[in-house]
């Protein structure tokens, strides 16, 4: 179903992905083209809510966009169960979950159009909650995120900043080191808090949970969220049909070795298009 924007959001595509319409429709069309021809990939969604979130994701390159959308069609074969399927919301343990804020999406949008997304570990206790039932939550998320165009500007998504409070001393010991291994652009994006007060700083108070110092009570934002999730369930499951031809691919490849797909991605593509820096 074609999905209208906003002026402010059609101006953001423009200047951070240089997506306009004639790209885009260049764009959709050639990867439906690729689908068809493409002998690994025996059934995919070809519709553009779906094909743009690749496309969005790696600012319209179309051979990088092939790639990323032949990879997250493998790997949901390949470890479907644990991380793409199953992702029922009414399942009554994963409603448990939510309904206990494990991870959840305020409402609003913050000032640059972007949802928050609210993960609370501590209320995930290993010894009641597998690992199973963690990933699909996460999964049902930020699948759930992907059907709104609104978002596709940001798996694949394009997290801006992700934001830790409440650190325990000895893990944001580990993050200090690790954030010194990763690039300064990455780095610039994560940003860890002692407290929810000191958070105030970066994020808008009024967007957080009125328990966070905002104005909604959690529970709210919780039905809320709760209420997305439902209305795109059907579509959700939907996804669980795609399928690809598992034998096509490297053995590297099926383990999710993202170099191991490189190399073998592009030759199913036709004709050509305009090659743009990655974010």
């Amino acid at each position: 179903m074609e999905q209208c924007l906003n002026i402010e959001t059609l101006k953001i595509a423009k200047e951070e992905l240089r997506e306009d319409e004639e790209t885009r429709n260049n764009a959709l069309n050639q990867m439906r083209l690729w689908l068809k021809q493409n002998k690994k990939i025996i059934h995919s969604r070809s519709d553009d809510n779906f094909l743009l979130r690749f496309l969005r994701a790696k600012k319209f390159s179309l051979p990088l966009a092939q790639e990323a959308l032949e990879r997250y069609l493998l790997l949901r074969q390949t470890f479907g169960r644990q991380l793409f399927n199953e992702l029922d919301i009414t399942c009554p343990r994963l409603e448990k979950l939510l309904e206990l804020g494990y991870i959840f999406v305020v409402p609003k949008r913050d000032k640059n159009g972007r949802r928050i997304i609210i993960t609370r570990p501590g209320v995930f206790n290993p010894s009641i909650w597998t690992n199973a039932e963690m990933c699909r939550m996460h999964g049902v998320t930020y699948e759930t995120l992907m059907e709104d165009q609104e978002n596709q500007r940001t798996l694949p998504m394009r997290h801006k900043e992700i934001y830790g409070v409440n650190v325990p001393l000895s893990l944001k010991f580990a993050l200090d080191f690790g954030m010194t291994l990763i690039s300064e652009k990455i780095r610039s994006r994560v940003k860890i808090f002692s407290s929810i007060e000191e958070s105030h700083t970066y994020v808008d108070k009024s967007l957080l949970p009125k328990e966070y110092g905002g104005e909604m009570e959690m529970s709210t934002m919780i039905g809320l969220w709760k209420q997305e999730l439902l209305e795109k369930r059907e579509q959700i499951l939907k996804n669980e049909k795609m399928s690809v031809r598992e034998d096509m691919f490297s053995e590297g490849a099926r383990q999710g070795r993202v170099s191991a797909l490189t190399n073998h991605s592009h030759h199913h593509m036709v004709g050509s298009f305009r090659q743009l820096t990655v974010d």
